[in-house]
């Protein structure tokens, strides 16, 4: 791997990550359209340690908070705190068990570019839908019910598909019940957190039986951080001026492009 290479895989991986616009999508079309394919398991393993990174380092005030009792919305009770952490628990067990269930069949998705356009066009879908509820919103971080935070794991669920976008699913699912802005891109980003870490730990025995792509990881994952963190930042300045929904015309014609080429 060249050192522009890796730059390139980084930048994308940490932008398209947080961005709703899919990075297991972008990174496969790099691979079938650019010749990006033979990356290292520790590469992508340490690029995913990047993205985690830095989620970590934008919400930790948030995180910070609630393992202190206090909350983005004012302050905890003890109750109260017990109850976010189960609810992020349980918004991500449909995404663990459709992971689990699909698994041997979940290869297939990625083979071919139509099944990849389709899955575009549905972040597409996932991310006009906001735009349809910007007057339902309102309900804060303290307020989101177990039904809530089951139904935003349900639809999480549907990120396994490579071109369905974790981050535009789950903030869309937020936004359909009723959640103030805040309150979705927090709520997005906490499960993102278990995420991204259970798939670093169940690809790092993997990675402890190769011997290669530690050196090329590291530099990944120092600009997979940065990128990831500036992209962070963009979705929030998208959410506040009520703007998500201008990446679905993205992902639209992303979807549109790959039905065509497929």
């Amino acid at each position: 791997m060249t050192l522009g290479k890796i730059i390139i895989l980084a930048v994308l991986q940490g932008v398209t990550e947080f961005l709703p616009v899919s990075s297991s999508g972008h990174l496969l079309i790099a691979q079938k359209f650019f010749d990006f394919s033979g990356v290292p398991l520790a590469f992508d393993v340490l690029l995913h340690l990047g993205s985690l990174i830095a989620i970590l380092f934008f919400f930790r005030i948030e995180i910070k908070n609630l393992i202190t009792g206090k909350d983005i919305d004012g302050n905890y009770k003890e109750k109260e705190r017990k109850k976010i952490f189960f609810l992020v628990i349980l918004a991500s067990l449909p995404v663990v068990v459709s992971g689990l269930f699909f698994k041997e069949n979940l290869p297939l998705f990625f083979e071919s570019l139509g099944v990849l356009g389709v899955c575009f066009l549905i972040s597409a879908a996932l991310l006009f839908s906001t735009k349809l509820f910007d007057k339902k919103r309102g309900k804060k971080f303290a307020e989101i019910s177990v039904f809530d935070a089951l139904f935003v794991g349900l639809v999480q669920a549907l990120a396994i598909l490579p071109g369905v976008s974790r981050s535009g699913a789950t903030i869309a699912a937020g936004i359909w019940s009723g959640f103030s802005l805040v309150a979705a891109f927090v709520f997005s980003f906490l499960l993102a957190i278990p995420a991204i870490a259970g798939a670093f730990l169940l690809e790092l025995p993997k990675v402890a039986e190769q011997s290669g792509g530690w050196q090329f990881g590291l530099i990944g994952l120092f600009v997979s951080s940065l990128a990831s963190f500036f992209s962070l930042k963009l979705l929030k300045n998208l959410l506040e001026k009520e703007k998500l929904f201008w990446l679905g015309g993205y992902c639209l014609l992303v979807g549109l492009g790959l039905l065509f080429f497929g």
